[in-house]
């Protein structure tokens, strides 16, 4: 020990700070109580400046020392420890902690939503805050304090909610200085919800970069004319990306030079022309994404299939397009479509690098699709893809293994499933038990037939 702290001793405080960065947050409190030193180079703001605190963990301690902090969390709360949550709520909208990243996932109700709005309006005030993420769950908001706080934050880079409740009356949104780069809105169109979505568009046009707008369904009583949304992202000069449903107008957004990025959310059809005349107008465009991941019949699957080869053949036909990735996220049907042997020879025209299909393909869909590929698209680099069914079972299988063999683009496998070890439940091969306990290294298998990307077993 004597040596230790001769060695410590050794260090100046620069050097002894960079130490105390890989000492985690209990060791930290420890090591005040060691020495002066210790005691003041322990709450040194660089100590603590790239660390998270979790409200939902027992925290009271550094929400009392820490000075600053990356990000302050609060997810899922533990009834068993719920008294120590309310004071670790208490003190988090006391404390002189300054975070840059401010992250609340509640089921909020009436008892919560003021002590979210101090902690709000407290990070707000120590002026360090960036990044402000609200994900709300629960019946109804409570109240107005509470979203009032969260529009209040001022100095924001980023500002993120996501919620499925009605957005109150009488929420005050006072004059902007706008800061904000990135704006991300989840939720009903209710009117009140989408005059708030206008208004922070414009409010924000200066200096938004990136907008996420998931609204995707219509509240019955909701009158709100969304080309007005269409007539604020026009007023933003730097407008990078953007993800939105269909809008009234929608054709208007050529205007957008600077777009290069667009997702489309597939929700309904109603405005889909406007799109689709975007889509063959457009030719500064370098990603293009269409996500219609929503729970459908087998009928709608058709509907949204043959919606999405209109978009996709107005935005590759004219041969002007300069699309370079394109990401396709779709229900699976629950039989293997046509949709994808349609889709690739529209892609003859492209200048396709990596195509992403974020969906769990049939083995049939796969095949025909690594069939067309080389002929239609001589650029692509990158197949992503996702598989039904378990891989282990797949990996088993030469004539699936033989598919990918002299392909000139790599194959990114995505999300893979593997089967539970209920031997009950689980598939042939995984019945066989050959890669348990590591056996056989699954990247045995997996290395020389495709990457993988995502969640996984291996």
């Amino acid at each position: 020990m004597a040596d230790t702290t001769c060695e410590m001793d050794a260090l100046n405080d620069d050097e002894l700070l960079l130490v105390l960065q890989y000492v985690d947050k209990d060791g930290l409190l420890k090591c005040r109580e060691v020495c002066r030193r210790l005691r003041d180079l322990a709450v040194h703001p660089d100590v603590w400046r790239s660390r998270s605190i979790l409200l939902h963990e027992l925290s009271l301690p550094f929400l009392r020392l820490a000075p600053c902090a990356h990000s302050l969390e609060l997810g899922n709360m533990d009834e068993r420890i719920l008294d120590v949550i309310e004071s670790n709520l208490v003190a988090a909208a006391r404390t002189r902690c300054a975070v840059a990243q401010l992250v609340l996932k509640v089921d909020v109700d009436d008892t919560l939503s003021d002590i979210l709005a101090d902690i709000i309006l407290n990070q707000s005030m120590l002026g360090r805050l960036k990044k402000l993420e609200v994900i709300l769950n629960g019946p109804s908001w409570p109240g107005e304090r509470l979203p009032n706080a969260i529009f209040a934050a001022r100095c924001l880079s980023e500002l993120s909610i996501s919620t499925f409740q009605l957005t109150p009356t009488g929420v005050v949104i006072e004059p902007y200085v706008a800061t904000l780069r990135k704006l991300k809105i989840r939720g009903f169109m209710s009117d009140t919800m989408l005059e708030t979505v206008e208004n922070l568009l414009r409010g924000h046009a200066a200096t938004l970069e990136e907008v996420e707008l998931c609204l995707h369904f219509f509240t019955p009583d909701c009158s709100f004319d969304c080309g007005r949304l269409v007539d604020a992202l026009i007023m933003i000069p730097n407008l990078q990306k953007l993800i939105c449903p269909p809008l009234s107008g929608f054709d208007r957004l050529k205007q957008c030079t600077s777009l290069t990025n667009f997702t489309l959310f597939l929700t309904d059809f109603k405005h889909v022309k406007s799109v689709e005349r975007f889509m063959r107008n457009n030719t500064q465009l370098t990603y293009v994404g269409i996500n219609c991941d929503l729970r459908v019949r087998n009928d709608e699957c058709v509907e949204k299939f043959d919606h999405m080869l209109i978009l996709l053949s107005a935005l590759f036909e004219s041969g002007k397009s300069k699309v370079s990735t394109l990401q396709l996220v779709v229900e699976e049907c629950s039989t293997p479509s046509p949709f994808y042997e349609q889709l690739i020879p529209k892609l003859a025209e492209s200048k396709l690098e990596y195509l992403e299909l974020k969906s769990r393909l049939y083995v049939s869909e796969l095949r025909e699709i690594l069939t067309l590929l080389p002929e239609t698209t001589p650029r692509l680099t990158r197949l992503g893809f996702g598989l039904q069914g378990c891989l282990h079972y797949w990996l088993h299988d030469k004539s699936f293994r033989d598919m990918f063999l002299h392909k000139e683009f790599k194959s990114v496998l995505l999300d893979p499933q593997t089967c539970t070890l209920n031997y009950k439940t689980c598939c042939d091969i995984c019945k066989l038990g050959c890669h348990r306990n590591n056996e056989v290294r699954w990247t045995s298998l997996v290395n020389g037939i495709f990457e993988v990307e995502g969640d996984s077993y291996f």
